[in-house]
């Protein structure tokens, strides 16, 4: 009899699913830390306390009713983040016996992640036990569960496998190619009736990645409790550009080490200076609270200034650097504050272009809202038939806008079926062709008259306002109307997607190009701009250096679509006078061919353009 209950309660013990233990606690006993400031046994403690909130918070066990689980981790570097995303799919792995995946940006951060991995196996008796296989981006487990550890660098590494619980690390650094990250994980993840997704990463751009995911959850905060007045606060150290809030130091002092030697971690409110010590007791005793609790979205906001190892003086270094180097700055505000931060200067290098292409803007159709559609078009090559780099672009009423369409069509035919086309139901209100002195003029004259939105536009290195409408041409009997734009604004216009102006355009969306030949001569041609700034000029202190790359101009063709809305004016769908204008240009236009044809040479075709200069420059 005894033998018989013995065998029974082995029996209920094997197929009982594993008591509700946290993964901080599970971690404590069982993860053998192998790099870092930390090695040996996990511990969150001294300081590191925030980080037992992130993992319990987003790889606990699933509360009654929870089917799916998304979290958020908006974070500045070195804060041990990545440490507890692996320590989560380990715990879901092993302990819970459940297929867990970590995706990283690039094939060499998975071989990274995998080696690091491996080695956290080999280190603890427990995992060691568990995986029959621990060699590979792959690693199986007992039970058929698997590790797996993918990058998001090309389609083909993120098919054939499957996991109910994912990690997405650094999302502001992924994608750029023809696919969905995030719709290929959710896939992975679909035969699975409870799922985890976590999506971590150091900010980069605002409203974009990280950032705009965080402001869809809770957006939890770390808030400490001062020891010396029990306030409790958020640590932060800039509000906008000014010295604030937690961290002191001499401002006045004459040299970067004076101040950086006068630098203090204090209280908000009392602004008693806080010592290491100080630090580590207060994180004990906080807790995250969010912000939106009626938001299911967990999200994490992990500063640097969390990190007890961190000092004030690193801060008031990096601060004082960004004061004279955009990029220093754009670093202070990303790696050390967790911060978004668009820089005004700098090389548009990396992966910058790929990461503001967005899938949320469809190719060829228009954002609900977005009810404005212009164009802009650029004469390429030496001979004929000419090529056209075009780009449409649709707005809403508030002026922003998004890049539905781009490209390289060879010959007039093909341009005309891009610009009469119909665009989820709209029609382009207005394209403007450069009609700059070239060999392709004549060409442009005649598409002018040919495509009823299509009118021309001169670039002129002297204008003194960025567009400025042309008055009839006196030596001619055509009264054909045209625009000059001023190359340095155009350019400005158009770059306003990548930097932040004051009283500029805002960033813009682009849609994901489906033709990818075309795409990466759009992006290859933007990552070979540069942004300078030079003091020698008076009225725009930036110049822009150029590389030719695929003979494509796809800077003016944007900026040419934003000088047609901006001509355009306040108009609205249903505007009776603007369109009855349109209609009678068009009209003329075609009225005026005929003639021609009827009798050559008593009209001129061409399109002759003036400039109107303008005393003092207009801002927008």
């Amino acid at each position: 009899m005894k033998v018989l209950r013995a065998a029974a309660k082995a029996f209920s013990a094997a197929v009982r699913p594993p008591p509700p233990l946290l993964p901080s606690e599970w971690a404590r006993e069982n993860i053998i830390v192998t790099k870092g400031p930390k090695p040996g046994l996990w511990s969150p403690d001294d300081g590191y306390e925030f980080q037992i909130g992130i993992l319990d918070g987003l790889f606990g066990p699933f509360e009654p009713g929870e089917i799916l689980r998304e979290g958020v981790v908006f974070k500045g570097a070195k804060a041990g983040i990545t440490l507890i995303m692996m320590i989560g799919i380990l715990y879901w792995f092993s302990f819970r016996r459940i297929s867990a995946g970590l995706v990283v940006p690039r094939k060499p951060d998975s071989n990274d992640k995998s080696q690091e991995l491996s080695q956290m196996i080999r280190e603890s008796k427990s995992l060691r036990a568990f995986c029959s296989n621990s060699k590979g981006r792959t690693k199986q487990g007992k039970g058929g569960a698997e590790l797996i550890i993918r990058s998001a660098e090309t389609e083909r590494d993120l098919i054939d496998w499957g996991a109910g619980v994912v990690a997405n690390d650094e999302i502001d650094r992924s994608g750029g190619g023809n696919f969905d990250v995030a719709a290929m994980i959710d896939e992975r993840m679909g035969s699975y009736l409870n799922r985890i997704l976590v999506q971590l990463s150091t900010p980069t751009f605002p409203d974009f990645g990280i950032h705009k995911e965080w402001q869809l959850s809770d957006q939890r905060q770390f808030f400490m409790t001062c020891v010396f007045c029990s306030h409790k606060q958020v640590m932060k150290m800039l509000d906008g550009d000014r010295n604030d809030l937690n961290i002191l130091w001499d401002q006045d002092a004459k040299t970067d080490d004076a101040k950086r030697a006068s630098a203090r971690f204090a209280c908000q409110k009392c602004r008693k200076t806080w010592n290491r010590r100080a630090r580590q007791v207060m994180n004990k005793s906080a807790e995250w609270v969010p912000a939106f609790r009626d938001i299911r979205k967990k999200g994490f906001a992990v500063s640097r200034m969390l990190v007890p190892s961190s000092s004030a003086e690193e801060f008031v270094k990096a601060y004082n650097a960004g004061q004279k180097d955009e990029l220093k700055k754009k670093e202070l505000y990303n790696q050390k504050l967790g911060l978004p931060y668009l820089s005004s200067v700098g090389e548009l290098g990396g992966g910058a272009i790929l990461r503001l292409i967005t899938s949320e803007v469809q190719w060829e159709k228009p954002p609900h809202g977005f009810n404005r559609l212009f164009a802009g078009v650029d004469v390429q090559g030496g001979q004929t038939p000419f090529e056209y780099v075009y780009e449409i672009r649709a707005y809403n009423d508030e002026n922003h806008a998004a890049v539905i369409a781009y490209g390289i069509v060879q010959g007039k035919k093909e341009l005309a079926e891009v610009l009469d086309a119909t665009y989820n139901g709209q029609d382009i209100q207005r394209a403007l062709i450069d009609r700059s002195d070239g060999h392709h003029v004549t060409d442009v004259d005649e598409l002018v008259l040919e495509i009823p939105c299509l009118e021309p536009a001169k670039f002129d290195w002297k204008a003194t306002v960025p567009f400025a409408p042309i008055k009839k041409y006196k030596k001619s009997s055509l009264a054909t109307a045209g625009w000059a734009v001023n190359k340095d604004d155009a350019l400005d216009w158009n770059l306003s997607r990548f930097f932040e102006q004051e009283g500029r355009s805002p960033r813009i969306s682009i849609a994901r190009n489906p033709r990818s030949g075309r795409e990466k001569e759009l992006v290859s041609h933007y990552k070979a701009i540069r942004r300078v700034k030079d003091p020698a000029r008076k009225t725009n202190p930036y110049t822009y250096e150029k590389k030719s790359v695929f003979g494509c101009d796809y800077p003016f063709a944007g900026a040419l679509a934003e000088v047609a809305r901006r001509v355009s004016g306040d108009y609205r769908p249903g505007n009776y006078r603007v369109g009855r204008v349109k209609e009678i240009a068009a009209d003329a236009r075609k009225e005026r061919a005929e003639k021609a044809k009827r009798s050559p040479g008593s009209v001129s075709t061409s399109s002759p353009i003036i400039v109107i200069r303008r005393k003092g420059r207009t801002r927008f």
